[in-house]
């Protein structure tokens, strides 16, 4: 079984990862910002994920194709971003 996980480094590009027995394999290699990344998460379903810049940018990609979704400007550095678990229905 596989396990995924998101990560960012030095050079300001998000990345997904599938490790599975055989080894780590990079899966998405998404587009950096100008600026380092400060944090990076998935949504609680798993399709899409954020990446916050430390200048005050929130962009959002599909998580399977890489393509992106939507930016958001923010106010000042992103430190952490969070996304909740919204119910179905009310």
């Amino acid at each position: 079984m596989a396990v995924g996980f998101l990560s960012t480094g030095l050079d300001g590009t998000p990345k997904i990862w599938d490790v599975g027995l055989s080894g780590d394999a990079e899966v998405l290699n998404l587009p950096g910002e100008p600026d380092w990344f400060s944090d990076v998460t998935f949504t609680p379903d798993g399709r899409a994920l954020l990446g916050g810049v430390k200048g005050g940018m929130v962009t959002a990609w599909d998580a399977r194709s890489g393509d992106e979704l939507f930016k958001l400007p923010a106010i000042g550095y992103v430190q952490g971003l969070g996304v909740p678990e919204l119910p179905r229905s009310l």
